[in-house]
């Protein structure tokens, strides 16, 4: 099973066309610009992350209870070994001391780790409890069935807090939308967050450009359904 999303035009009464990024690092800099699109109740730390390991961490976060969420962003499929990549990451992320994630923290407000985190959740962070759990999120546009079947091993059979976040780009006129949803939302029973300050929308959708033009006119509906992935042969 997979999951699709279709996007109309209720105006034109019409499906919006398919639309594409431009490379990797549009999808990159939109998510780390505009967090709300993974979840509005994360904090960014930084992206491009060098990791102990060597590797290169895409986008790097932290929640209201001070734990933290690895990002893998992938423009197309999703390889299967995208999973390991993942779970690898995590293992170098799950060691850091809050020295080290204050350190890796974007200044880019001259604020620091401790006045942002209270800027944004109201509370003041316990340097001494960060870290204790780890979020992991591959964001891509699609998922072949083995990532699928790997993905939900490791979440149903060992509790692995691991999630696909899909997104879909369309066309609309001389502007662009793109659309989210989640192979599993968030909020399962297994997944349930600390802190009631969480709280998740699976429907919202953004624009990439600031004018929305022929868009401002059109309302649109978005539709998640999964269907089958038929083999060629």
């Amino acid at each position: 099973m997979a999951v699709s999303q279709i996007a109309w035009s209720l105006n034109d009464k019409q499906p919006l066309t398919a639309g594409a990024l431009k490379c990797e690092a549009e999808l990159e800099d939109l998510i780390y610009n505009n967090i709300e699109i993974i979840d509005k109740n994360l904090l960014v730390i930084n992206h491009q992350i060098q990791l102990p390991s060597g590797k290169i961490l895409d986008i790097l976060c932290m929640d209201p209870n001070g734990d933290l969420t690895i990002i893998e962003l992938k423009k197309d499929m999703t390889p299967r070994d995208v999973v390991a990549q993942t779970l690898d990451y995590a293992s170098c992320v799950s060691k850091f001391t809050f020295t080290e994630i204050a350190e890796k923290f974007d200044k880019k407000n001259n604020m620091t780790l401790a006045e942002s985190f209270k800027a944004k959740f109201g509370t003041e962070l316990d340097e001494d409890n960060v870290n204790s759990s780890l979020k992991m999120i591959i964001v891509a546009a699609k998922m072949d069935p083995s990532t699928e079947r790997i993905i939900d091993y490791l979440r149903n059979t060992y509790q692995v807090d691991i999630n696909i976040l899909f997104f879909s780009v369309y066309n609309c006129g001389d502007d662009r939308i793109i659309s989210r949803v989640w192979h599993e939302e968030p909020n399962d029973e297994d997944f349930i967050a600390k802190s009631s300050k969480i709280s998740f929308d699976s429907n919202e959708y953004y624009v990439s450009r600031t004018h929305m033009g022929r868009c401002s006119k059109i309302r649109f509906y978005f539709r998640r359904r999964r269907t089958m992935v038929h083999k060629n042969t």
